[in-house]
């Protein structure tokens, strides 16, 4: 047998976290945040209040929680994303790429619940 097999760092999202610098738990969050599923928008439907969404917004990633669905499953549905700011889209524009938001998925964890990214 030869020695020459090749050292793989141990991923940081398996390490135990108290044998990590503080650098080492941030970069394991954001590795955490990544693995979240992306289901791409496709329909009425599919977005309810409280999901968390991607999209792209001149030309950046952007993500956005839905603080209200108005008129879901049909033709008509507005996804609120800021209240405040008085940001939303219509999801059949969204799909026909007339709408700021862009390429919009649904971001799920691995069991279906939010990925926490903090």
């Amino acid at each position: 047998m030869t020695d020459d097999v090749e050292y793989i760092p141990f991923p940081l999202f398996l390490r135990r976290p108290d044998n990590m610098t503080e650098a080492e738990r941030a970069q394991r969050r954001r590795q955490i945040a990544d693995m979240a599923i992306s289901t791409p928008l496709t329909g009425p439907g599919q977005i309810r209040q409280g999901d968390r969404l991607r999209l792209i917004y001149k030309g950046r990633s952007m993500e956005y929680v839905a603080e209200r669905v108005r008129f879901p499953g049909t033709e008509l549905e507005e996804v609120i994303v800021d209240t405040r700011a008085n940001k939303y889209f219509i999801v059949s524009m969204a799909l026909d790429g007339s709408s700021w938001a862009k390429q919009v998925s649904v971001l799920k964890d691995a069991g279906g619940a939010g990925v926490e990214c903090g």
